[in-house]
């Protein structure tokens, strides 16, 4: 529903995105409209959420698509979030 809404940012909807409740929702869209940066929480979900949704795009080369693999998989190496050779592997093929 929030990808229809214009000027929705990927950081903003995945954040949104990754909440159980409204109550959750709520605290998180007053984190972010009082300007706090992103907390360890919203970034780990948010690159959890990029990894799980990353596909190629059609008409993509090969060399693009590893070139933003690796872009991501730096990310969350550099974050310390943990994903699974397995995942890596599966995730690449998708």
């Amino acid at each position: 529903m929030l990808k229809e809404v214009p000027g929705i940012d990927n950081d903003i909807y995945s954040t949104v995105d990754a909440c159980l409740n409204a109550c959750e929702i709520w605290k998180a869209i007053e984190r972010l409209k009082q300007g706090e940066s992103i907390n360890v929480q919203d970034l780990e979900t948010n690159l959890f959420w990029e990894f799980g949704k990353f596909t190629s795009l059609d008409g993509e080369s090969l060399e693009s698509y590893y070139s933003m693999f690796y872009k991501l998989m730096n990310e969350l190496t550099r974050n310390q979030c943990k994903v699974t050779n397995h995942q890596v592997n599966v995730q690449f093929l998708l």
